[in-house]
């Protein structure tokens, strides 16, 4: 295995408690009104997606409640979108040309970085070692540890980094291509030669800690004239103070009914307050904490019949996208065409893939028929097999609108030829025709949980297209 930095390098961490980036303490209110008030001359920038999202739904609230019926949107963003508006304005302005690489983009060129060199042919997993290789090269830039700073190490591991990274840094002058990790001093020298258009004043809300490469962007702003001033928000006035308790409970399913229970008291008492959830292992117990907490916080939701109503609490950690129902149906249905599946994929498939009409009893007989009759022996059964049992099954009316949906999978399939090269961007069309053949439940989202569900799928097809840009077809 390999292991980076093999020597440490001295970096200077910028204070965040210096003059120049003195904390403020705001009210939400406070900073929300300074926002309308230089709407076009300040931004707010915050630490995290969920915290900007936030910022700008009170904002909304704050307008709804002065009984505004329209309002413009201020400039509330997290850190990554605004570098990315940044770069947007430069190369709008014509006074930058580079392509900033997204992640899957810079990962492809890490492999093939490595595939072409000795080292890559030492390892077992050259996928792995390209992660790796990845994060440490990030790593430089966020602490402005120079190349040549890793060039006058003697190791080994520091050496053969070395000549990776030369090769990737030729790789992207060749084609004008920027790493996401370098947007930030690309940025400042914008800044500095007056190239970048600015707010008057920046707010940097929830930033603990910031790191060199940060830093190097914000002390440019600033000798352009930028204020920019570090916040935090003031806890409400008049909150009373708690007394700490602990609880015992016997089982973690007990803890999180018992937590529930608590949030509900609490809420009751102040239906206003916020109330957050601390858990150490959100992503093992999310699926326990929200069946215990949808009896006890949104007792509606239950109903079997009920639309999709918006719940009291929300999740700081998202869903899985290969766990969504949706998504499953057409990973699953695209994967078969490549490759035989087990008997009880199949079985999901035609019963819970959604992506055919007809009542759920027909297509369970069907599915009793599919497992009892004539697959008992077991074992995987391709696309094409399982086409064919519903063929001979044609007088079964359990059967008819699978076997319309898979015909016109074949269909498309056929005129795709889904076994010769393609690149990336071509395989995204691909894909969308099957799915669409398909008839997907997703294509025709009806609320908004769908909606975003669709939104967020594209958006990974669009990563998908993004490949073509680095890389030649691919099977």
């Amino acid at each position: 295995g390999w292991c980076w930095p093999a020597t440490s390098y001295n970096v200077e961490l910028s204070p965040l408690n210096r003059a120049a980036t003195r904390r403020e303490m705001r009210s939400e209110r406070e900073l929300l009104l300074e926002l309308q008030r230089n709407i076009d001359g300040a931004a707010v920038i915050a630490r995290t997606v969920r915290a900007a999202r936030g910022l700008r739904q009170q904002y909304n609230r704050q307008q709804q409640s002065a009984g505004n019926h329209g309002w413009r949107t201020p400039q509330i963003l997290a850190w990554e979108p605004w570098l990315k508006t940044l770069w947007d304005a430069a190369i709008l302005a014509g006074t930058e040309s580079r392509i900033v690489l997204n992640e899957v983009q810079e990962a492809e060129l890490w492999l093939q970085v490595l595939q072409q060199d000795e080292a890559g042919e030492q390892t077992m997993s050259i996928a792995g070692l390209a992660t790796q290789a990845q994060k440490a090269w990030h790593a430089m830039h966020q602490y402005r540890i120079e190349h040549r700073d890793v060039r006058k190490d003697s190791s080994i591991d520091a050496q053969t980094f070395s000549r990776w990274v030369a090769e990737l840094e030729k790789v992207n002058r060749r084609s004008s291509l920027l790493s996401s990790s370098q947007v930030e001093s690309a940025l400042a020298s914008l800044a500095r030669a007056g190239n970048l258009p600015l707010p008057d004043a920046i707010f940097l809300l929830g930033f603990d800690r910031t790191t060199p490469s940060q830093e190097l962007l914000i002390d440019a702003l600033r000798e352009r004239g930028c204020a920019i001033e570090l916040t935090e928000l003031e806890l409400p006035v008049g909150e009373p103070a708690v007394d700490p308790v602990i609880a015992y409970a016997r089982t973690l399913d007990e803890e999180i009914v018992g937590a529930a229970q608590w949030i509900r008291a609490r809420l009751l008492e102040n239906p206003s307050q916020r109330i957050g959830v601390v858990v150490p292992s959100l992503a093992e117990t999310r699926d326990r904490i929200d069946a215990a907490f949808r009896p006890v916080l949104a007792p509606s939701s239950m109903d079997v019949h009920a639309s999709n109503a918006r719940l009291p609490y929300e999740f700081s950690l998202g869903t899985p996208m290969h766990r969504m129902h949706a998504i499953r149906t057409a990973v699953t249905l695209l994967q078969w065409l490549e490759t035989a599946l087990p008997p009880e994929e199949i079985s999901w498939l035609s019963t819970h893939g959604g992506f055919s009409s007809g009542p759920s009893d027909a297509r369970a007989m069907l599915d009793k028929r599919f497992r009892e009759r004539d697959f008992q022996l077991g074992g995987p059964v391709s696309f094409f097999s399982f086409r064919e049992w519903l063929a001979n099954s044609a007088g079964k009316d359990d059967s008819s609108p699978l076997r319309r949906t898979l015909e016109r999978v074949a269909v498309a399939a056929k005129r795709q030829d889904l076994k010769k090269n393609r690149s990336y961007a071509d395989w995204r069309e691909a894909i969308e025709e099957l799915l669409s053949a398909a008839e997907w439940g997703l294509l025709t989202a009806t609320d908004s949980a769908e909606y975003q569900l669709l939104r967020r799928w594209n958006a990974l097809l669009n990563e998908l297209s993004s490949l073509s840009a680095v890389t030649g077809p691919v099977s």
